[in-house]
């Protein structure tokens, strides 16, 4: 998953982005994103309104889930330094 995300999003950090879409879609908590979850969110990321993809980006990037994306969010997702092991 994380190379499907590297090759997805190139520029952003595949763990934060992985770490946001089960924040995001694992509502139930349980460490668990079922396929089906998955697809709608790649499909809504592609061909979802305008208003859908605003509220998916918002939830993704507001990482404290504090209602507000502020500035070290958004800098964190875009410029945190890649670690290869």
């Amino acid at each position: 998953m994380t190379e499907l995300i590297r090759t997805i999003f190139p520029r952003c950090d595949a763990d934060v982005v992985i770490t946001n879409i089960f924040k995001v879609f694992d509502t139930g908590g349980t460490g668990k994103v079922v396929p089906n979850e998955l697809l709608m969110a790649f499909s809504m990321s592609m061909q979802g309104t305008v208003a859908d993809k605003l509220h998916w980006t918002f939830k993704l990037y507001d990482k404290d889930g504090s209602g507000e994306i502020d500035p070290e969010e958004m800098e964190e997702i875009f410029t945190k330094e890649k670690v290869k092991i």
